[in-house]
């Protein structure tokens, strides 16, 4: 979950009252100005303006005020058709981890990490089993490198945004995820697919860059300008795709290449909106 802070545009005040749709309009688009067109819990990109109230969710009135920047995130239909709890209280939302107010990832002690897993995908209809086959799903899990209350948060908001598929489908001991055959016809939840092809996406471009680096011998005029049109291709890439943590994750599992991450996806080259560096705290242990 993408760390991400929240800045109003400089001709906006919460003060500001505008009134009716026209100010929730006006919210909407300064929320995608501020972090960018992608969902604040699941990170994939956003197909429509999708905005919610941190506490409220699906019970959340379609229209917003400025007043209310403080709690309001973007979210995509999968995550606000999943939410466990409709209306959180102000004790059960301090219970979750929000990507504006906690340290929600990072390279070294991150709350939430992501694992490329083996998993029997079974359909079955009513009992009886349709197809099964192996296949590779990155799972978003909760870590307990950042501490008991960061990990409970993390687990917490796993689950109360389903973030790795509908609970009861996955049995975690067997290595089964059994999905209904209603709900994979209709792929009702894409998000750990996405991922999914995120992750071999990355995978794609360290590979191309690794075999940019090993055609290196030292005859290839210009070779760290055109090397670095490689990285600003991979940066723009992640931009449209979305899944930061996921690029993040693999490029450092793969290179540990700090600077490298730094440059493509965390610093000014097709820059993700929002994105919550402060201090390079996504760089160092906590």
């Amino acid at each position: 979950m993408r760390p991400i802070i929240k800045t109003l545009p400089a001709n906006i005040s919460t003060d500001d009252t505008i009134g009716g749709q026209k100010e929730s309009n006006a919210v909407h688009h300064a929320l995608i100005e501020s972090l960018g067109n992608y969902c604040s819990y699941c990170e994939m990109p956003l197909s429509g303006y999708h905005v919610e109230h941190l506490k409220f969710h699906a019970a959340w009135p379609e229209q917003v005020t400025f007043r209310q920047w403080d709690e309001l995130l973007l979210i995509c239909n999968d995550c606000r058709t999943h939410i466990r709890i409709p209306e959180l209280n102000d004790l059960s939302a301090a219970a979750m981890l929000w990507p504006d107010k906690d340290p929600s990832f990072s390279l070294f002690n991150s709350p939430l990490k992501y694992e490329l897993r083996k998993v029997n995908y079974i359909v079955e209809n009513e009992g009886e089993i349709i197809s099964q086959e192996m296949k590779e799903l990155v799972f978003v899990v909760a870590a307990k490198d950042a501490g008991e209350v960061l990990y409970e948060k993390a687990f917490n908001t796993i689950t109360h945004f389903q973030l790795n598929m509908q609970l009861e489908f996955y049995q975690e001991a067997k290595g089964e995820l059994r999905v209904p055959l209603s709900v994979h016809q209709q792929r009702l939840d894409n998000r750990m697919f996405k991922r999914t092809e995120t992750w071999f996406d990355a995978l794609d471009s360290i590979n191309r860059l690794k075999e940019a680096d090993q055609a290196n011998d030292g005859s290839i005029p210009n070779f760290a300008a055109l090397r670095k049109l490689l990285v600003n291709q991979i940066a723009l890439t992640a931009w449209w795709a979305g899944n930061w943590s996921v690029w993040m994750t693999v490029f450092y599992q793969q290179t540990n290449d700090l600077e490298l991450l730094r440059t493509a996806f965390a610093g000014n080259t097709h820059e993700f909106y929002g994105l919550n560096n402060d201090h390079d705290a996504l760089f160092r242990a906590q």
